[in-house]
């Protein structure tokens, strides 16, 4: 039975290399999600409690605050079927460095 590791020498990958490779493009693919830049705009995902699904909002509808016990968050607000709902989302310190540009 051939190991994972030798099969990958064969083929003249390295196990490291691959592994290291594919947790890049995680990383990648989890940042091109979160802020949606497939459609060619920036959009955040927030979660709408009262609908119950996740809701895509431009990056014009979304402002930074501060919450009280100093996190970021992202702040939205839009309207969805006629109704106007605000949504909010907590932040990393690097995703509010990112959204401040």
């Amino acid at each position: 039975m051939l190991s994972y590791t030798y099969f990958f020498h064969i083929i003249g990958i390295k196990l490291d290399n691959l592994v290291n490779n594919i947790v890049y493009l995680v990383r990648y693919e989890l940042f091109f999600n979160f802020f949606n830049l497939n459609k060619g705009g920036i959009a955040m995902k927030f979660y709408n409690l009262k609908l119950r699904k996740s809701v895509e909002v431009d990056e014009k509808d979304v402002t930074l605050v501060t919450m009280k016990n100093g996190r970021p968050a992202a702040r939205a607000t839009t309207t969805i079927d006629g109704q106007e709902y605000t949504m909010f989302r907590i932040l990393g310190k690097a995703d509010a460095e990112k959204l401040q540009k």
